[in-house]
């Protein structure tokens, strides 16, 4: 989560108190992400993730979870906004205009916004298992938009 829905949702937690793990393709290059890190310090756990990348979402799981077990705490709730509509490398994806649909192009967009969020939630799954353990009157949610 770096941009629109995800910082925001990143934005409107961290201001309640709670702690938030983001996730994003490029950490450095997340500039409001990184100066809410600044401002919210140790609340805020930046985590490197493509979402079209099987191993880099392992990567991601692997790191939550020592954190999780490091800090005491636990992965409550899942909001997986992860999207992509303009890709640098190929333009416009496809579902801006029908005479622009390339194959290639159609895959990029299915594999970042709905096979993506489909294998974060089967690898974090284990975590948010966990919690709902943990606390039992409050159940673990995935959210996906």
């Amino acid at each position: 989560m770096a941009a629109g829905l995800g910082l925001e949702f990143t934005r409107q937690i961290l201001s309640t108190g709670e702690s938030v793990v983001s996730t994003c393709r490029n950490p450095t290059g997340a500039i409001e992400l990184q100066n809410l890190k600044e401002k919210y310090g140790d609340k805020l756990l930046i985590v490197g993730m493509d979402t079209s990348v099987d191993s880099s979402i392992h990567q991601a799981y692997e790191e939550v979870k020592n954190h999780c077990e490091r800090s005491g705490t636990t992965l409550h709730r899942l909001i997986n906004v992860s999207g992509l509509l303009h890709d640098a490398s190929v333009g416009m994806l496809p579902e801006t205009s029908y005479t622009k649909i390339q194959r290639s192009n159609l895959q990029r967009a299915f594999e970042t916004n709905a096979w993506g969020p489909i294998l974060v939630c089967q690898q974090f799954l284990p975590l948010l298992i966990q919690s709902g353990q943990t606390y039992r009157d409050s159940p673990a949610v995935i959210a996906n938009m």
